[in-house]
């Protein structure tokens, strides 16, 4: 259930509003949240229009896109992102940060893809089995929000500059809608900072 959303699961696009209606959602966040649940095949032609207006140009359902998804949020976020494909490239962009906040980005190792294999999206919180949710691009061939386990983090990292909307300099406290509506799956209200105990 999504604060503020009564009744059954909502749809990605109910999903997406509620998180661009929340005032203190950074740009770069509300960005990726417009794109919630378009798959690289059937929104393919909106999601090569979102990452090229971004200045990423590609074809989500022939190059891997999880990269070229948050260099484009960021940039539809007045934020300049890496340049790179490979999600790995973010470990080296921004700052990085121990205490996570939503909106941040989350790199990921990519079990059974190689050394220099990884993934990356925004940082949704913590599910109360502990694992990040993440919302990214090429999750399951889609924009989604997904969990993983903790063991997979390389590092968080806070956009170069402040993108925090007006009057919100920590998003401390913020609500955070549970659930992913693209795969059914139900959380609880996340957690921010550590990983519940």
């Amino acid at each position: 259930k999504i604060p503020g959303m009564e009744g059954s699961m909502p749809t990605s696009q109910q999903y997406a509003q509620n998180v661009m209606n929340q005032a203190q959602t950074p740009r770069h966040l509300q960005a990726a949240a417009s794109q919630m649940g378009f798959s690289e095949r059937e929104q393919k032609t909106a999601l090569q229009e979102y990452m090229k207006n971004g200045g990423v140009n590609l074809d989500p359902s022939v190059t891997a896109w999880c990269a070229a998804f948050v260099d484009a949020s960021l940039a539809h976020g007045g934020v300049k992102g890496t340049g790179s494909l490979r999600a790995r490239d973010f470990l080296g962009w921004g700052q990085q940060v121990e205490q996570p906040q939503q909106g941040d980005v989350v790199v990921l190792s990519r079990p059974g893809g190689g050394a220099g294999a990884g993934h990356v999206g925004f940082f949704q919180g913590y599910d109360q089995q502990g694992r990040v949710r993440v919302l990214g691009g090429n999750q399951s061939n889609r924009v989604s929000v997904a969990p993983y386990s903790p063991n997979q983090v390389l590092g968080f990292r806070r956009p170069p500059i402040d993108v925090r909307m007006a009057g919100d300099d920590t998003n401390a406290g913020m609500p955070v809608p549970a659930g992913d509506p693209a795969t059914g799956m139900s959380f609880p209200p996340p957690t921010f900072g550590q990983p519940p105990a």
